[in-house]
């Protein structure tokens, strides 16, 4: 079993490409997100405040050989017909069998690319990986662009955050580390989350409730409680304002 040294794409002002209602850096970093809770200790979340290709954070790294390196981007093109998911590699060195795992599961998941691995020379970040004598690659998880694969980006992430372990021999933790939520169940406990978009503040858990607010700063709130109402997840607010969804797609957790 190999240990996972996840880096999110762009971010740090650079949003990356932009499709569909989403931009790149975000929908990364919630993948992340998720690969880290389901990977638990096996599984290093890069700093995902910064941008590993504009500040060349790689070529500073200074972690254990043991780590492999994934780096998550979404693609994009004018065509909103193209579509799927791939690996790109270093050129200058054979594809390994975590490199062949995680395309053959890519491919699966998110169909549609000629080339399920493709060996680049010209990209900076497996150059500075090699350099440094790390084992890199980076995963196009679909197209931005595209709304079939953003629609599967989005509804089976977990899936992927599995998938991605598993290509790398890593056994994701149980249904206990959640399902796409910032925090499922009911219970209490605060923690924090950063709200994504404008958010409904209502004065109960559901869409039942009155409205009593709206979040529009895109800030990190406390949440104190959580409730599930129809598979749906819900948060209090600390505040004591109301209560806000905690669905993936809204916040993501700090």
């Amino acid at each position: 079993m190999a240990k996972l040294f996840l880096i999110a794409g762009h971010g740090a002002g650079d949003p990356g490409a932009c499709g569909n209602g989403y931009t790149e850096a975000e929908r990364v970093r919630v993948l992340a997100e998720r690969i880290k809770v389901l990977g638990g200790g096996n599984v290093m979340l890069a700093d995902t405040s910064r941008n590993w290709y504009k500040d060349n954070g790689i070529s500073h790294l200074t972690i254990s050989k043991e780590y492999q390196i994934a780096e998550l981007h979404m693609d994009s093109s004018k065509f909103k017909s193209a579509r799927g998911g791939h690996v790109i590699i270093n050129g200058n060195y054979p594809a390994d069998k975590y490199d062949k795992a995680l395309a053959n599961f890519i491919e699966d998941i998110l169909p549609g690319r000629a080339e399920k691995i493709e060996p680049r020379t010209d990209l900076a970040n497996p150059k500075r990986a090699a350099a440094k004598g790390y084992s890199y690659r980076l995963v196009e998880c679909g197209f931005i662009s595209n709304a079939t694969d953003v629609g599967i980006f989005n509804s089976r992430m977990d899936d992927i955050a599995r998938g991605v372990l598993n290509a790398f021999g890593i056994p994701p933790l149980g249904s206990n580390a959640g399902n796409n939520t910032a925090s499922p169940g009911n219970g209490t406990g605060s923690f924090l989350v950063r709200v994504l978009c404008d958010l409904n503040i209502r004065t109960g858990p559901g869409v039942g409730y009155t409205i009593a607010g709206c979040i529009k700063d895109k800030g990190t709130y406390t949440i104190v409680e959580t409730k599930d109402v129809n598979g749906v997840p819900w948060g209090k607010l600390k505040s004591g304002a109301g209560w806000i969804s905690i669905h993936q797609k809204y916040v993501q957790r700090v």
